[in-house]
């Protein structure tokens, strides 16, 4: 998790609490191909980080599907219009693409007091 954050802010120096605490609150998951983190109508709870894999974010329009974005190994995966606004539910659906793919969730909740903290550590 260090990692990718690192990478996203490469001037900030993580102390080892901020390192600890979101290190212990990052899952990691493997999942197969076709799985889903996300469709219509669902709230998104949580960011995604690639580690290994491809995810597709796609929605359908008048029974025609269209895919408006992938992710991949070293990104985080959130469709920006769901996950910012407050109780927006999801209009795209985010899959699996590849045979397997392996990344670190962290809960909205947890990522949006550490990204504060990030953010602050910035200003220092």
């Amino acid at each position: 998790m260090i990692e990718f954050l690192t990478n996203l802010y490469p001037t900030v120096r993580l102390d080892q609490e901020l390192s600890d605490e979101l290190n212990h609150k990052t899952t990691r998951l493997d999942v197969f191909q076709r799985h889903r983190f996300l469709q219509p109508g669902q709230l998104q709870e949580s960011i995604y980080f690639i580690k290994d894999g491809v995810i597709r974010s796609y929605y359908f329009k008048r029974e025609t599907e269209f895919t408006n974005w992938f992710f991949s190994v070293g990104d985080m995966m959130i469709p920006s219009t769901d996950f910012f606004l407050p109780k927006t539910e999801s209009t795209v659906y985010l899959e699996a693409a590849t045979k397997i793919s392996k990344v670190l969730e962290l809960k909205k909740k947890t990522s949006l007091i550490s990204m504060r903290n990030i953010q602050f550590l910035e200003c220092l």
